[in-house]
């Protein structure tokens, strides 16, 4: 496998403006297919923060999850609502790939005083075909603040024959990082992509003003299967973005990125070495192997002391040789895309006696996520059939193969949400298809015989103790929610050794329509999916707000 150069990241920096209310709008991506790159000229546009609400006002009347001041990282800790830009300028040209942001940047102190007023001018160059840039900041004072960006792309076009993708940067996230005085700030933004003077105003002058929206109502016949995911209370937080995956230290401290010939001669040592590698069970990219071959050969690194190695855009390698998607979801979960997606049909297909779990109504072709959410299929199968002998779970939609709208879901979008079925008490009361009516739609009668309220408990409660891939919200439906609330209580969760998790697990779980017959799953963006986009959920009083 040849790899593609591996751009090297280093990144800018500022903060989060709590102060600022602003209107963004929900990430789209964009498709036209262009016969070449010079199709578009080099724009100006102008960007805005990425959370776009009164969070202290939110927190205190809708009892919505508190918005971070800081975010930790492996080696260090930034702030967050410490910072303010203004007269921002994003220039991308699609055929220099040159980027250029420029600005004036102000950094607060704890009590708000100004500790420092600097204007800024950061520039980088897009390595042809990457999602990842690097903006270096120009010549400055020895007193004025370090500043430095990473940009996600996330404008993804088709080329002529279809089966390749060209990325560039006219949509976009900005990661600012910044250093002063022995502090670190961050802050995120994106464009916007249509080209405006409002790129020559201050950010105060901008009417980003969030606007009252009423609550979404469905109106639906009562027989047509719809899950309502996505009309939940929720709020839009960040993207996944950079931080996470940033050296921050390293990175601020770093004078000058290294020149794609020195990132190139690099890639290809790492590509010298092959291994045979018999296949078993494991977190592997599956997509990865031969449909008709169990045996592949994949990529080592050459020193045993690697942790990871990025192969690309798409690919990360483990020191152990295994492959990995990343960059996949894109926006949030009721409004995005999905791209590279992971097929948990092939999963499925290479484990063989060893899958756990069945993927149900696979004509329909909607059997596609992240990485992520194929792991923790996996897990969750693993472990109910451990628990359970021969039990295995059965799942339905999780999302298309290049994401969007899913029919007649509201979600199921950027790949990140699974329905699964309800486990049955025994496996001959299992359905066909696995997927039990346990509550009825039209009467809402509940059938408690038709499900275990033991397993799917126990399931729930591993779903959420698991962190390798945590889970950000389950829906159900109220009537089981109830049950399962009496179950805990009745077996004394909230007091024994697992009272954390239960409590988690009853602040994040929700009723949503059309869940009688299944449960559906949703993670949090991993450091993996930059451009994947959470919500903010509302928290609950855990079980007592749930149960009869």
């Amino acid at each position: 496998m040849k790899l593609s150069r591996i751009p090297l990241i280093l990144i800018i920096l500022v903060c989060s403006c709590a102060k600022l209310k602003t209107e963004s709008e929900p990430h789209q991506i964009e498709t036209p297919t262009p016969t070449h790159t010079d199709a578009f000229e080099s724009n100006t546009y102008f960007i805005v923060p990425t959370q776009k609400y009164s969070q202290k006002k939110l927190t205190i009347e809708q009892h919505f999850e508190p918005a971070p001041t800081e975010i930790k990282t492996s080696n260090a800790i930034l702030k967050l609502g410490k910072t303010q830009f203004s007269e921002i300028k994003y220039s991308y040209n699609p055929v220099t790939l040159n980027i250029e942001i420029s600005g004036l940047l102000k950094i607060y102190s704890d009590k708000d005083d100004t500790l420092s007023a600097e204007k800024f001018e950061l520039s980088g160059i897009q390595d042809k075909n990457e999602m990842v840039a690097t903006l270096n900041q120009k010549n400055t004072s020895q007193e004025a603040p370090v500043i430095r960006a990473k940009v996600t792309c996330l404008t993804i076009l088709q080329t002529n024959d279809q089966n390749t993708e060209q990325i560039t940067c006219q949509k976009a996230i900005v990661d600012f990082f910044v250093f002063y005085k022995s502090q670190y700030f961050t802050d995120q933004f994106e464009t916007q992509i249509q080209k405006s003077d409002v790129a020559k105003l201050p950010l105060e002058q901008i009417k980003t003003e969030p606007t009252e929206q009423p609550p979404v109502q469905i109106i639906r016949d009562e027989n047509e299967e719809l899950q309502t995911e996505g009309s939940e209370t929720s709020l839009d937080s960040r993207y996944q973005g950079q931080v996470q995956v940033t050296n921050v230290v390293e990175f601020l401290n770093s004078k000058e990125t290294k020149t794609p010939v020195e990132t190139e001669a690099k890639s290809e040592i790492v590509a010298t070495a092959e291994v045979e590698t018999e296949h078993e069970p494991a977190p592997l990219d599956f997509a990865m192997f031969d449909k008709n071959n169990s045996k592949k050969k994949l990529p080592v690194a050459l020193t045993p002391e690697a942790k990871e190695i990025k192969l690309n855009t798409n690919f990360i390698q483990s020191a152990q040789g295994n492959l990995r998607p990343k960059n996949q979801a894109i926006g949030f979960p009721d409004s995005g895309s999905l791209r590279n997606a992971t097929s948990l049909v092939e999963t499925q297909k290479l484990f063989k006696l060893n899958a756990y779990f069945s993927v149900v109504s696979q004509d329909r072709e909607r059997f596609y996520g992240t990485y992520e959410i194929n792991q923790v299929i996996i897990k969750m199968g693993e472990f109910i059939n451990k628990k359970y002998s021969q039990f295995k779970l059965f799942v339905g939609n999780v999302s298309a193969k290049k994401g969007g709208k899913l029919s007649p879901h509201l979600s199921h979008q950027n790949g990140t949400d699974a329905d699964i079925a309800y486990p049955t008490k025994t496996i001959e009361e299992l359905s066909p298809n696995g997927f039990a009516t346990v509550v009825k739609k039209s009467s809402r009668e509940m059938n408690k015989n038709a499900y275990s309220a033991e397993k799917t408990y126990e399931l729930f409660k591993f779903a959420f103790k698991q962190t390798e891939y945590p889970v950000d919200r389950i829906f159900a439906d109220r009537l089981i929610i109830q049950d399962l609330c009496n179950y805990a209580q009745q077996k004394n969760e909230f007091t024994g050794d697992d009272k954390i998790v239960a409590q988690k697990l009853f602040q994040n779980i929700e009723h949503v329509d059309g869940h009688g017959d299944h449960f559906h799953v949703r993670l949090k963006c991993s450091e993996n999916q930059p451009a994947c986009r959470s919500k903010l959920y509302t928290k609950t009083n855990g079980c007592s707000e749930h149960a009869k």
